[in-house]
């Protein structure tokens, strides 16, 4: 019978904010968190984040972010641009696994077609060696 109970109590879980009991599959993922999900469910994350992001506040963020990173922004546009307006840059498979869909990796954002095509694993992985290099130095 506890048993039974501990296994319910595994796929259920109540949000923090709206206090309704729901599937783990209602959760996002979190790893700091003891059960390994975020305490607010996720209508509640993005009602959330929709109310920030159409603040005073996110807005100016959001516009502070795209000043410091403008290079940054404007690669990822052009790119982005590219791919869906006029079909001229066709996304290729992962240059490390042969797998899609892809993403484009920039190694120097003044060249905003210069990409490699990476799979989100290793582009993620890509990520995580850079920063390792850094905090070395």
């Amino acid at each position: 019978m506890l048993r039974m109970l501990d296994e319910r109590s595994d796929s259920m879980k109540a949000c923090s904010k709206c206090k309704a009991e729901k599937e783990s599959s209602d959760f996002y993922k979190m790893s700091a968190a003891s059960d390994g999900l975020r305490p607010d469910c996720k209508d509640c994350n993005k009602k959330a984040q929709h109310l920030y992001n159409t603040s005073e506040q996110g807005r100016s963020i959001d516009k502070a972010r795209r000043i410091r990173d403008s290079v940054k922004v404007r690669a990822r546009d052009a790119l982005r641009c590219k791919i869906n307006g006029s079909k001229k840059i066709i996304r290729q498979p992962c240059e490390v696994c042969g797998t899609s869909p892809t993403e484009g990796h920039h190694s120097d954002y003044t060249k905003p077609f210069d990409v490699n095509w990476l799979c989100t694993k290793h582009h993620i992985e890509l990520h995580r060696k850079e920063k390792e290099c850094v905090l070395r130095t």
